[in-house]
């Protein structure tokens, strides 16, 4: 039977039905230059769809987390603000079972590469929403993987596509005075091909603001205290690439959460072995800090 639902583009299906039925309390534009004014929390709570819609998604997720997970991640979970267009017993419902440690079964590269900028935006925001409080349950691949889908995702949008309007301007990758040149100007162009990001609404902005977070940075952390940290050492720089402004708030967490064993682990385990690590003095990241830094957090 989910063999037949999945050829039958049930995944595709659903997930339009659910934006066309009810929808957070947002402007979006549609065709011509008209706004619809969608609908209020209080409305989607007397749609008797809804719920049946979310138990078809849970039936066919119960059978085979193989075939169904793509389609899943592809069609629902990129779905803008899905947490706010559901009652919250089908939200409860949809949460409990989706397999977001299955993330593993995905191939992050392939699958990225089939989503818009916009898909991908809004799978980030909703995979904030659902997946933080489950994460002391992944096993330990479970987690590497799901940290490998989020970087794939980050390293394939633009640089600053998630930061806030207020923000994304203010602070690149180099702060200024990291410089070698000061006559050196760089910006953004449009060229090579980069896919424009288009604008997102405020409440997504916001979920998106959790993931560089200095709650979430220290959760990871702490779950990786004693594992392999290869998933979290890609991760972190594609955080720092995607939320520039967000950049020294990131490192100063990792910092201080670490006393500098994150960035010593770092050099030990896979640059004191590489090319680079015979041509840097590596004395400041083998041995123990007798200086203190300063960062300012506000």
């Amino acid at each position: 039977m989910t063999n037949y639902l999945l050829s039958q583009q049930l995944y595709t299906k659903l997930g339009y039905a659910i934006t066309q039925i009810v929808s957070p309390e947002i402007d979006f534009p549609l065709k011509h230059n008209q706004y619809l004014h969608l609908q209020s929390a209080e409305i989607k709570d007397q749609v008797p769809s809804l719920p049946h819609i979310v138990s078809l998604i849970t039936s066919t997720l119960s059978s085979s987390h193989n075939q169904t997970i793509e389609p899943l991640f592809t069609h629902i979970l990129t779905i803008p603000l899905l947490p706010s267009r559901l009652p919250l017993t089908p939200l409860k419902e949809l949460s409990s079972h989706l397999p977001l440690s299955s993330t593993h079964l995905l191939s992050p590269y392939t699958f990225v590469g089939s989503l818009s900028n916009e898909a991908k935006a809004h799978l980030v925001a909703n995979l904030m929403m659902f997946t933080p409080p489950r994460y002391p349950t992944f096993q330990p691949r479970e987690l590497d993987a799901y940290l490998l889908l989020l970087t794939s995702i980050l390293d394939n949008l633009p640089p600053n596509a998630l930061e806030p309007p207020s923000t994304s301007k203010d602070k690149s990758w180099v702060d200024e005075g990291d410089s070698d040149d000061d006559a050196i100007h760089v910006e953004v162009v449009s060229t090579f091909g980069v896919s424009p990001m288009p604008k997102l609404d405020a409440k997504t902005l916001k979920r998106l603001q959790n993931l560089p977070s200095p709650a979430h940075i220290s959760t990871l952390l702490s779950l990786y205290s004693s594992r392999d940290k290869v998933a979290l050492f890609t991760f972190c720089p594609s955080i720092c690439q995607s939320w520039p402004a967000r950049q020294d708030k990131v490192l100063a967490t990792i910092a201080g959460h670490t006393s500098g064993g994150f960035v010593r682990e770092l050099y030990r385990e896979h640059v004191r072995s590489s090319p680079l690590g015979s041509e840097v003095d590596a004395s400041p990241l083998t041995s123990k800090p007798n200086y203190y830094v300063v960062v300012d957090l506000c």
